[in-house]
């Protein structure tokens, strides 16, 4: 990708050892982030992986815009994080240990005048859209994933069970990596904050 492509020169004049020097051990170089939301100076930034979640938002982004709710880590197709999670270190690896991903990049910041069911509901139909029909676990799992995610303030007994399901079959059926992703946020959000299914 562009990101690596642009870190080769660097490498070059300033060797590998000066590259592996910078993050952590498993997370060597810098990442860019673009982070958007609740925050007094959304934007992109250029990190070490070394740091927190907690030090990107205060010390680039100048802090939140009220309290925080949720965050969501990966764009799209990543994981959310609850505020108890905001001292987490930005490496792969620390995210991975606590159910979350870094993915592209993409971090999104919601504070508590969000709602988030209709949060979950935009990414629901994120998903049905773009979803190619090609396979059926995709076109099918994503169609019948928005019919669930739109009736969550009024919920049926056992769609909880059933976005998981949907979630699975996609993630472990559908051919490309957008199906396989189509769920993610929303069995994400089921484990983080169940009280928004029930």
């Amino acid at each position: 990708n562009v990101e690596t492509l642009c870190a080769i020169p660097a490498i070059i004049q300033n060797g590998a050892e000066w590259f592996k020097g910078i993050g952590t051990e498993k997370s060597s170089g810098t990442k860019l982030v673009s982070i958007s939301g609740h925050v007094k100076q959304a934007g992109v930034y250029e990190i070490e992986p070394g740091i927190t979640l907690r030090q990107l938002i205060d010390d680039f982004c100048g802090g939140m815009e009220g309290e925080l709710q949720a965050i969501m880590m990966g764009g799209a197709a990543g994981t959310f994080l609850k505020p108890d999670e905001i001292d987490v270190r930005l490496p792969f690896e620390d995210l991975r240990a606590i159910g979350g991903t870094l993915g592209s990049g993409a971090i999104m910041v919601f504070n508590q005048t969000t709602d988030m069911r209709d949060v979950l509901k935009r990414l629901g139909r994120f998903f049905q859209h773009e979803s190619c029909g090609k396979c059926f676990p995709c076109q099918l799992g994503t169609q019948r994933q928005v019919e669930i995610l739109e009736r969550l303030d009024h919920p049926i007994s056992g769609d909880t069970q059933r976005l998981i399901d949907i979630g699975m079959t996609m993630t472990e059926a559908s051919i490309c990596g957008l199906g396989q992703t189509a769920g993610s946020a929303v069995m994400s959000a089921i484990k983080k904050f169940p009280h928004l299914f029930e």
